[in-house]
């Protein structure tokens, strides 16, 4: 845990918890609380926290089923859990992959499902983020927005049918966090045209347009409801990505009908830094080899081919489900990546499953791990973020629940076998 204070402030009180009681300094950190007595020392982590309140001039800490209360602070008691909540919402803002400052901050009440609260609310670059000192805090991203609405000073995004978010008592920031709302979703229509052009350059002016509506960068879509154009310059890519060896194979086995494919393109500097270590790579393999007597040297640095180039620009990752749809297969193929193959439980429809696994694909960033870590391993402190976010992210909860295994990618026969074997015992398990 980073122990490094983020506040320039000494903060004394009196501290009520099981494992230190009496006087203490107070130490907020990028990480979490410390309680500094004079003879014990207690660090309390923010991935810990379940609440945080104020009242009755103390602030109380709920974590690990106890309950800690800070009081007899006087006035500075208000700017301590002021202090403490703005380092807690940066732990979660971290949590959740945000970067970057927000376009708006505000304050104000928030409902979801049965929930509902006070808290601020962030706009940032690609999401809405509702920070509440507690587990309700969501990251709600605009790319699956499909409606906005205003009735009775209350603001409502709606995602789908059965999921919406009001926003109330915002005072004069409502108009302000609707336009923010609607600039940040027409910017990122703006980037999906951008992205297909990127991927398809040859497409003309309304074709382009038309195709950013289907194929969202990052969001995996099913093959059979894009334009042949797209499926064939997607299919190219796969078929130059990692996954090459896999690919016909997955469809072979699984149900080829309903292939979904996701294809996003690195920022370039990452994809230069990949590019660097690949010339590295090869550099260092030719050096080898003329030290060994088994190769030449023209005296000239390494090349990538176009192809290898292209290898390196694009993620890709995959979903189709077994062929008696009860099982999804996901191959996910990033540049500087091993090659992964990961098997959940899907049902009851297809297109169901597909939202779930865009929306938790795209609140993971597409890191993976996250999925298939154990609830003992996900406690760890080196995974303090991800607990955090699988707290705060209900489709990540539901894919941890629906996770099967992973199949180990050795060869591409012993791939093979492996998907079989575990797709043959799911099959007869469910007879």
């Amino acid at each position: 845990m980073d122990n490094e204070t983020v506040v320039d402030f000494d903060y004394n009180a009196m501290v009520s918890s099981s494992r230190l009681s009496g006087e203490a300094k107070l130490l907020i950190c990028a990480d979490g609380l410390t309680l500094d007595g004079l003879f014990d020392r207690v660090s309390v982590a923010y991935a810990d926290m379940d609440f945080i309140t104020f009242e009755n001039h103390a602030v109380q800490i709920r974590t690990n089923g106890e309950t800690i209360v800070i009081s007899q602070m006087g006035q500075t008691c208000r700017w301590f859990h002021r202090d403490l909540l703005d380092a807690y919402n940066r732990k979660v803002l971290s949590a959740f992959y945000v970067t970057g400052a927000p376009v708006l901050e505000t304050e104000g009440q928030y409902s979801y499902g049965v929930l509902n609260g006070n808290g601020k609310i962030g706009v940032f670059s690609d999401c809405l983020c509702i920070l509440s000192p507690n587990l309700r805090a969501r990251r709600i991203p605009f790319a699956f927005i499909n409606g906005i609405k205003r009735e009775n000073y209350t603001l409502t995004i709606m995602l789908n049918a059965d999921e919406a978010y009001s926003f109330s008592m915002l005072g004069s920031d409502s108009d302000l966090l609707e336009g923010a709302i609607t600039q940040r979703v027409r910017e990122l229509r703006n980037n999906d045209i951008a992205f297909v052009k990127k991927l398809v350059p040859s497409l003309g002016f309304s074709e382009v347009t038309k195709a950013g509506a289907l194929l969202r960068e990052g969001i995996a879509v099913q093959l059979k409801q894009l334009p042949v154009t797209l499926t064939g310059a997607i299919e190219k890519k796969a078929r130059n990505s990692k996954a090459a060896p896999t690919y016909e194979q997955l469809k072979e086995i699984c149900d080829h009908e309903h292939l979904a494919v996701g294809i996003k393109c690195l920022p370039d500097e990452e994809f230069e830094a990949l590019k660097q270590a690949e010339i590295e790579k090869l550099n260092e393999n030719a050096d080898a080899n003329l030290s060994a007597g088994t190769g030449e040297n023209d005296g000239g640095a390494a090349e990538l081919t176009a192809e290898q180039e292209d290898a390196l620009r694009w993620a890709i990752w995959m979903a189709i489900p077994s062929k008696d749809g009860k099982t999804a297969v996901v191959e996910f193929s990033i540049p500087g990546e091993d090659a992964a193959t990961y098997l959940f439980r899907a049902g009851p429809g297809w297109d169901g499953f597909l939202m779930l696994l865009n929306r938790g694909m795209e609140a993971t960033q597409m890191r993976r791990e996250i999925f298939s870590l154990s609830d003992e391993a996900l406690k760890e402190e080196a995974n303090s973020d991800q607990r955090m976010l699988k707290m705060r992210t209900p489709a990540i909860q539901e894919l941890r629940k629906r996770f099967i295994g992973r199949v180990i990618h050795r060869s591409v026969e012993s791939w093979k076998k492996s998907l079989l074997d575990k797709l043959g015992a799911r099959h007869d398990l469910s007879d």
